[in-house]
């Protein structure tokens, strides 16, 4: 859930919702925690709280710090150097899939936490690439050719 915190207040009403995941997902989050209590009683170590836990086994705080943490270990990198990302990246990368894949645009507005109608969704969040615009692209002597019209 996305809501309201005593440190966090999000820009409008449409900004507190919730984000389904997909059974896999949860199935996978169930998992590792279970692996990782798993690990602790073997360890004779503390209980564990959270599937992503921070630097001493807490609450993550800095969300930018966790997530380059995950891209060096992860060796994702541009060049040689590991690529920078940002949650707004995620946020932007997940509206732009969802479009390719036909969503209509007020259920990616509604998970993004935008007001019904806002022209920031497609503007901002969704991006196109070389290979969409080609996609949609029609050879007009070819459709004279067949007797169709272009629409």
């Amino acid at each position: 859930m996305i809501q309201r915190k005593e440190e966090f207040t999000p820009k409008s009403r449409h900004s507190e919702r919730g984000i389904p995941i997909c059974d896999t997902l949860m199935k996978r989050l169930i998992a590792a925690k279970a692996d990782d209590e798993t690990a602790a009683r073997e360890n004779n170590g503390p209980s564990v709280r959270y599937v992503f836990p921070g630097r001493f086994g807490g609450k993550r705080t800095d969300m930018r710090k966790a997530l380059a943490s995950a891209v060096k270990k992860a060796k994702v990198l541009r060049g040689e150097q590991p690529i920078h990302l940002t949650m707004h990246v995620f946020r932007k990368a997940i509206a732009t899939w969802m479009t390719m894949k036909g969503v209509p645009t007020r259920i990616i507005q509604s998970h993004l936490g935008h007001a019904p109608g806002s022209r920031v969704t497609d503007q901002v969040y969704v991006h196109t690439t070389p290979d969409d615009h080609r996609a949609v692209i029609f050879d007009l002597s070819k459709m004279r050719s067949t007797g169709k019209r272009a629409a």
